[in-house]
């Protein structure tokens, strides 16, 4: 229990990390990187508009871990990556810090990774926002 509390508050913190962004449009603001399967990026966002949207939706995809029957999954070997989604925002040293959300396109599922000292981890998310971030900006 306690790791999930601990997973749960690391994806809280690096939601928040989007949350708060500036808006700024150049490569020093924070902001979110869109990135197709082929890795190609489609889109970035900049605007406190967007860092919030993004922000939100991949913090409500996280309700289902206040749910007893929560479990963190294994990514199936056969998933397809749909959308790249890296939030980046510059660390104290100056640095890019980029945490990445991973979401498949055969799969519901979404993986976070990027936190130094935090594993990978990866949930399912619910129908709509699925449908939503699977293909977002296509």
């Amino acid at each position: 229990m306690k790791k999930i509390i601990v997973l749960a508050l690391s994806l809280i913190c690096a939601v928040s990390l989007v949350a708060c962004g500036s808006s700024n449009k150049d490569k020093d603001g924070d902001r979110v990187e869109v990135y197709d399967k082929n890795q190609k990026m489609i889109s970035e966002m900049t605007s406190q508009k967007d860092l919030k949207y993004i922000s939100e939706l991949i913090a409500k995809s996280t309700e289902s871990m206040k749910s007893k029957d929560f479990q963190l999954l294994e990514v199936p070997k056969d998933a397809v990556v749909s959308r790249e989604y890296r939030a980046i925002t510059k660390a104290t040293d100056g640095k890019d810090f980029v945490v990445k959300f991973t979401v498949y396109e055969n799969y519901p599922y979404m993986t976070l990774s990027g936190i130094q000292g935090i594993p990978d981890f990866t949930w399912k998310l619910t129908d709509e926002d699925y449908a939503k971030l699977k293909d977002m900006n296509k």
